[in-house]
């Protein structure tokens, strides 16, 4: 049975500092992050793997790349995070603040082509990551690590968990959360953890 267990990056300094990251920013995880890393690791390094994957960005691969001692990792831009164009780098405040939160507003709202000027659409990224998801299960047939990102995620829960892509910003979760989905057949699963952070437990 095909079973996904699907985490989010560390956290990076752009994370902490508020500062709008994207798919056009390729930063490195902070040292908090890499610690989140590790105990991930040490959490799930004797759980078999049938694959490894993650984001073509940077801070997906060092979330993982404890595990390369065990697995090839391979490195996917369809689960790349989604782009928020003309506000990426800049900080979550003032006009930054406001084009984000206008756009969410049209997703909500059911507008799932819109996007910010030079950023991805809801649509888009659904369109890469269910590719993604097909692969998985022509390829697969038992547990894969999945590395990517938070928007990405939202889309993605929202998605399979049947809500549709207007409700995403319902599904929250934090810098290296864990959720793990069971399928049941091609197109059925039922959900074994959902944002859970025990690794992070001392």
């Amino acid at each position: 049975m095909l079973r996904l267990f699907i985490l989010r990056h560390g956290e990076t300094d752009f994370n902490k500092q508020k500062i709008v990251q994207g798919s056009g920013v390729d930063s490195s995880l902070n040292e908090y992050g890499n610690l989140q890393a590790r105990k991930f690791f040490e959490k799930y390094k004797n759980t078999p793997f049938e694959a490894v994957y993650c984001s073509n960005l940077i801070r997906t691969y060092q979330t993982i790349k404890n595990f390369e001692i065990l697995y090839p990792i391979q490195r996917d831009p369809l689960i790349n995070e989604l782009s928020w164009g003309i506000i990426e780098g800049k900080n979550f405040e003032g006009d930054v603040a406001q084009i984000y939160w206008e756009v969410n507003k049209k997703w909500s709202e059911g507008y799932l082509d819109e996007k910010i000027p030079q950023g991805d659409s809801p649509n888009e990224i659904w369109d890469r990551v269910s590719a993604f998801l097909v692969n998985l299960k022509k390829n697969h047939n038992s547990n894969v690590l999945i590395c990517t990102h938070g928007r990405t995620m939202k889309i993605l829960f929202s998605q399979l968990l049947g809500y549709g892509m207007k409700y995403q910003d319902i599904f929250n979760h934090q810098n290296t959360s864990l959720t793990v989905l069971n399928y049941i057949d091609n197109e059925h699963f039922y959900i074994e953890k959902f944002n859970d952070l025990s690794h992070l437990d001392d």
